[in-house]
């Protein structure tokens, strides 16, 4: 491309080659599947000439570009792609999907910075402006930055991430991420690690915040004014407060911290189970204790019971984004904004009597979290305005909500939806997490509903439950449920029926313990012939030779398989 006055080249291929012969104007660069690009511009300095038509002799260093006037940088599958470049007016840029890619940039006007799902990838950046960088879902993956100003680094879902940092950091979060190694300046003001593993790291932070570590770190707690020791088991941390003024111990079980030198006035025990907390604490001029079983903690004068933070009504017109380390957070009243809360411990969130918001905390983990007589948006379309994200969380319990698709990571005990019209997907980060409690009242689901196996459900008069329902592994509660056939998990124990009409179920229910109340026209294989009836009529229980001579099930009444309505897709709430 040689016409000078393009400002914007958007090109696609595959594993294809980009020649540009004029940069001056160009301000978009976006390429995608291109694994070389070649500039054939003359350099300037070259091709100067001065008043006595004499040339400059000077070595240019190759395959360091210049783009005067660059705005935004975008990299798409590309692979084996080699780019340095220097621009003073970039101010996005996006590496997505690259393999084996070099990638060296040189601006002080970034304003955004997208580094996803790159693999076997180098990125270098130079900049002299506070940035936020996110590198998510990256593996085998360096990337090292050079700025005299303070940056906030977030590692999200990374594996082999090895990150330089010639700056000062104000905020290194990683999250659910393996073997990162993180040199360079010592200067941190905060560290957060939420399940993850760090095999290297020489940053000294003031405030240091560990959820759910399951494997050693080696981070200097001892220069440490604030930590935070959260959903951590079985472990003994000992004489690792010296600097300490502020010790927040939450939902932690079986721990011993032995404190001796320190300067600990502030100390929080959240919700934590026999943990012992021993040393010399004479500085301390506030606890607060909250929910703590056969725990030993400190005796002082001042022993606080209440830990909440309320926020109401906000006329401004920016988004609420809080940290905070409060056990309790409620939030009522706000419409128009989406809301995002970093908890340095597993805070209990309610949010209430909100419309027209989203909840963003997807790489954040929270107590139980309740969200009561809400509205999302003004119809139920999905999409990234109508989407709340939850990391992990206690419980999860949503009443009277309205147009929201609720994509969490994990649940630990219990998910309830009551009197709603939302979506729902749990695509746990655990593969052996298993939700213990599902309760699903008048309630109409709708989208992609997707989770992970659950011990107990109970379903009461709603729709769109197939996938739940199949992933039921031992008790199943169903009521006042019409017009669906339903595949059982082959793991289920026990199956309930309340005023239930027109219901087939396709599993042979031999050895389960199955209770029928006031069911209505159900059809069942059971080749034990066990089913406990109370006033039902109409029930047809299939027996093994029946179902042989039938070819299957799926035969009868030539219903659509995988729990779809009898009546076909959609409808409300069953009668």
């Amino acid at each position: 491309m040689n016409n000078k006055h393009i400002e914007c080249v958007e090109m696609h291929g595959q594993q294809s080659s980009l020649e540009l012969q004029s940069i001056n104007n160009l301000k978009q660069l976006i390429i995608d599947g291109i694994n070389e690009i070649k500039i054939n511009e003359k350099n300037e300095e070259q091709g100067i000439t001065t008043t006595n038509k004499r040339r400059y002799w000077k070595e240019i260093q190759e395959n360091i570009y210049t783009f005067q006037n660059l705005e935004l940088l975008r990299l798409n599958y590309c692979s084996n792609l080699n780019v340095s470049l220097i621009s003073n007016k970039l101010k996005s840029i996006e590496v997505i999907n690259c393999r084996e890619c070099k990638i060296n940039i040189k601006s002080d006007c970034i304003e955004r910075l997208k580094l996803e799902r790159n693999k076997q990838t180098q990125i270098k950046l130079s900049t002299n402006k506070s940035n936020n960088i996110c590198i998510k879902e990256c593996e085998n993956f360096k990337f090292e930055i050079e700025s005299n100003n303070e940056q906030n680094i977030e590692i999200l879902e990374g594996k082999q991430i090895n990150v330089k940092s010639k700056c000062p950091i104000n905020k290194l979060i990683v999250s659910q991420s393996k073997q990162v190694n993180i040199t360079g300046n010592e200067r941190c003001n905060t560290m957060k690690v939420i399940e993850s593993t760090i095999n290297e790291i020489d940053v000294k932070p003031k405030r240091i915040i560990f959820k759910s570590i399951e494997e050693y770190i080696k981070v200097p707690l001892k220069e440490a004014e604030e930590i935070y020791i959260v959903s951590m088991k079985d472990y003994i941390f000992e004489e690792l407060f010296d600097k300490c003024k502020k010790l927040c111990i939450d939902e932690c079980e079986n721990c011993q911290f032995i404190i001796n030198k320190n300067q600990i006035k502030e100390m929080k025990i959240t919700k934590c189970k026999n943990t012992e907390i021993t040393g010399k604490l004479d500085n301390i001029e506030e606890i607060i204790t909250i929910d703590n079983e056969e725990c030993n903690i400190p005796e002082t004068k001042n022993v606080i019971k209440e830990d909440t933070e309320i926020i109401e009504i906000n006329n401004t017109n920016k988004d609420i984004e809080i940290e905070t380390d409060k056990k309790y957070v409620i939030i009522r009243n706000i419409h128009d904004h989406n809301i995002k809360i970093r908890s340095n411990i597993n805070s209990d969130v309610t949010i209430e009597n909100c419309k027209k918001f989203r909840f963003e905390g997807e790489y954040e983990e929270y107590g139980n979290i309740k969200l009561i007589n809400c509205m999302g948006n003004d119809t139920p379309f999905i999409g990234e305005k109508t989407t709340s994200r939850i990391g992990c969380a206690e419980s999860v319990m949503i009443n009277k909500f309205e147009n929201n698709y609720f994509k969490i990571g994990k649940i630990k005990k219990s998910l309830e939806v009551i009197d709603s019209q939302v979506g729902i997907g749990v695509s746990s980060i655990d593969d052996n997490n298993i939700i213990d409690k599902v309760h699903i009242e008048n309630t109409k689901l709708y989208g992609t509903v997707s989770i992970v196996p659950c011990n107990k459900v109970c379903i009461i008069n709603s729709t769109e439950t197939y996938s739940i329902i199949q992933r039921c592994k031992e008790e199943l509660v169903l009521k006042r449920m019409n017009d669906i056939r339903i595949k059982l998990s082959e793991s289920l124990k026990k199956l309930e029926m309340e005023e239930c009409d027109l219901i087939d179920i396709d599993n042979d229910m031999k050895g389960k313990e199955v209770k029928m109340v006031r069911c209505h026209d159900i059809k069942i294989v059971d080749t034990s012939n066990s089913i406990n009836q109370i006033d039902c009529d109409n029930v047809e229980v299939i027996t093994e030779q029946q179902n042989e001579m039938m070819g299957g099930f799926g035969m009868m009444r030539g219903f659509i398989p995988n729990n779809m309505p009898m009546g076909g897709f959609g409808g409300g709430f069953n009668r």
